[in-house]
Order: C-alpha cells, then sequence, then structure tokens
C-alpha cells in the first residue's frame, strides 16, 4: 500500500501565487497524497484561491490559524501537522514549486524501512529568469545528510527538501517567537530527539525556490539591524533548548556563532541581552584563558563601538 504524504502549507496573503504552488502539487505523478493550507490571517484572496482547489480536490485541506495561536507561519505549520494524518510528511512554502516527480522520487527513497528521510535539491529562480542551481546542496555529496551534521552546517537543506517519517516530527515543533531561521530550531529540535535516525540525499532537482522581495530572506537583508538580531536569537535559543543534549561540537559552534553575532550587535549599539550571560557560557565552555581573551573584543564593541574584523577574528579563533 503506498503511503499517505502529508504536504503542510502555511500561507499569508500569497494570493498570487499560492495557485501556481497548489497547481505543482496537484501535478504530481505519486497520488495519494493530502495538502494541508493554514491561512494565517490573510486579507487578500488566499483564502478563496485555495479553496477553488479544495473544491475540485478533497485532497486539498484549508483551514484557518486559530484565533488563540499567535501569528506566524511557525504556528500555522505546528497547526497544520496536527491536522494532518500521512505517515510521511513535507512542510512546504506557498510561493514554492514542486516538479512533477517530487514527491514520488521521495517516496521511492523511503521505501527502505531502515531509512527514516531523505533529503532532495531545490533550485532558485526569480519570475521571468532561468532558474539556477543552489550550489550549496554539493557539500552533501560527500558528507551525507546526517542530522548532526546539519546543526554544525556541515551539511544543507531547506524545509522544503526535507521528507520525513512522521515519528520524527512528534517530539518537535517551530518555535513561535523566531522569526527567521525557524528551519534551523526546527531541524535541531529533530536531530536532538532522534539520534538514530538515518537519511538519504537524493541528489536530484525536485523544487524550485522562488527569490522574490516579499520573501522573509530577501526583507532581512535589507535590514541589517534586525538579520544580526535574528541571526543572534536563533543561534542562542537553540543553545538554550538544546545545549545540554547536544555533543560538544555542536554546543561550541552554536556558542560561538552567537557570540560573534553579538559582538557586530555591540557595534550597531543593541545590547539585547547583557554581556554576563554571554561571559558566563563562554567560561563554562572555553575555559579561563579563552574566555578573558574573548572579552576584549566584546567590551571594545560595547564601550568602544569599534574592533569590527578584528574581534571577529579574535572570536572566531577562540572559540573553537
Amino acid at each position: 500500500m503506498q503511503p499517505l504524504v502529508s504536504v503542510i502549507i502555511p500561507a499569508f496573503n500569497r494570493g498570487k501565487l499560492i495557485g501556481e504552488t497548489l497547481a505543482s502539487v496537484a501535478a504530481q505523478q505519486y497520488k495519494n497524497w493530502e495538502c494541508i493550507v493554514v491561512d494565517d490571517g490573510s486579507d487578500d484572496d488566499t483564502l478563496q484561491v485555495a479553496g477553488n482547489f479544495a473544491a475540485s480536490d478533497a485532497r486539498f485541506k484549508i483551514f484557518s490559524r486559530p484565533g488563540h495561536l499567535k501569528k506566524g507561519a511557525n504556528n500555522s505549520r505546528n497547526f497544520g501537522f496536527q491536522q494532518s494524518s500521512g505517515s510521511l510528511v513535507l512542510f512546504f512554502d506557498s510561493d514554492d514549486l514542486m516538479l512533477p516527480g517530487k514527491l514520488l522520487l521521495q517516496v521511492e527513497s523511503l521505501a527502505d524501512p531502515g531509512i527514516d528521510y531523505c533529503v532532495d535539491r531545490f533550485d532558485n529562480f526569480s519570475d521571468g529568469e532561468r532558474p539556477q542551481p543552489e550550489w550549496a546542496f554539493d557539500e552533501n555529496l560527500n558528507a551525507g545528510v546526517a542530522l548532526r551534521d546539519y546543526v554544525v552546517h556541515e551539511v544543507f537543506w531547506g524545509t522544503i527538501n526535507f521528507m520525513g517519517r512522521r515519528d520524527l516530527f512528534l517530539k518537535s515543533e517551530f518555535h513561535e517567537d523566531l522569526k527567521s531561521g525557524q528551519e534551523y530550531y526546527f531541524f535541531t529540535s529533530v536531530a536532538v530527539n532522534n539520534p538514530k535516525a538515518k537519511g538519504v540525499f537524493l541528489n536530484r532537482t525536485l523544487s524550485l525556490r522562488r527569490i522574490h522581495s516579499a520573501s522573509i530572506q530577501q526583507e532581512q537583508r535589507s535590514l541589517a539591524v534586525a538579520r544580526l538580531e535574528n541571526k543572534f536569537a536563533v543561534y542562542w535559543k537553540v543553545l538554550e533548548d538544546f545545549g545540554p543534549s547536544l555533543d560538544d561540537r555542536a554546543v561550541k559552534y552554536l556558542l560561538r556563532s552567537a557570540v560573534v553575532f553579538y559582538h557586530k550587535l555591540l557595534l550597531a549599539g543593541k545590547n539585547l541581552i547583557g554581556l554576563r550571560p554571554i561571559y558566563t557560557e563562554i567560561f563554562r565552555k572555553f575555559g579561563m584563558q579563552k574566555g578573558l581573551t574573548s572579552i576584549a573584543p566584546l567590551l571594545a564593541g560595547r564601550y568602544l563601538r569599534m574592533g569590527d574584523r578584528w574581534g571577529s577574528a579574535v572570536l572566531n579563533r577562540n572559540l573553537k
């Protein structure tokens, strides 16, 4: 019997794009799927467009995020998972596209009961332009797609590339307060909760990621300080929530990444949580000597607004 695949799509004001996304789901060669669309309070015609698909194909199931849940794609994804029933799960985005063989090839990759998840590739595209390969996937050719390596960014995937068995996700959620990097928090949680999970890399482009002015990535690039705040928030929150369950390599990577971004925030005049928690974690994990030499660039950034390249170099060298 063919397993049911749950495709979960959060949507907010995607009336002009979601029709293409849902049409790409409808065109899949693999037929045993359900598509859970969760509207996040759109004030355009997103619900109407999605509803038109549901009216003609019962495999599309349309929901609105309940009012008691905080607004955002994260809660919409979590709610969508609760409404789904597939033994295989894929989180997809409301502006991206599936190529026709995506679900079929990923399901076939999971035919081996010893494989828990499959990662494929996406290309990046903008309207009117030819799709371009995402070369970061080449990191997976030699390293594979181990969850523990994802935590330290030695392998790569996006949310739309990862199809997994339902059991993988039962103890994990997208964090409702993170504005970007949600997938990093989520898959780190999956790694912590499934230390023995095994995956396979399907070295084929099976989806297209849309790059446009309304994308979160594009918005964050245009707001430099907000981007730094969000980068720090992701690494620090992952360290807080999962540090005790991660190995030494991962903890040091998380702390180093958080501190480097915090140093840049200090240079921009932002001291979000104060220096004491930062110092405490540095001394606890890296010891007195490295801790003391790492304080100098943080102090220079905090009080003198100086030491950008020098400070980052010192921190990256020391915190290893």
